[in-house]
């Protein structure tokens, strides 16, 4: 999408999800916001509260741009966040390499 907008992404790409797990396999709780809680003691706020639950839940594309784009604009500065942290892990226990000839 950024692309076909003009936009060109430099830089390494970093899958939180993968990162975490290569980190450690056997910890649940991979998802970012579960990330930030376990890593950066933050709590994010939960997609529930823009679209709700149950019967009375919305699809994203009701929810006022303005919402969306500060859910995630929080969503990308806490990815850059754990990125920041979860990189030095990777090369503490000698994943880098692998980390990134998976693609992530």
């Amino acid at each position: 999408m950024l692309a076909r907008s003009g936009l060109v992404v430099q830089g390494d790409l970093v899958d939180t999800m993968i990162a975490a797990w290569l980190i450690d396999p056997g910890s649940r709780g991979l998802g970012l916001k579960d990330q930030a809680w376990t890593r950066l003691n933050v709590e994010m706020t939960p997609i529930s509260d823009l679209i709700g639950s149950g019967k009375s839940q919305i699809t994203m594309d009701r929810v006022p741009a303005a919402t969306a784009a500060a859910y995630a604009g929080a969503d990308a500065v806490m990815t850059l966040r754990l990125a920041a942290v979860l990189l030095p892990e990777l090369a503490q226990k000698g994943l880098t390499s692998l980390f990134f000839q998976a693609g992530c």
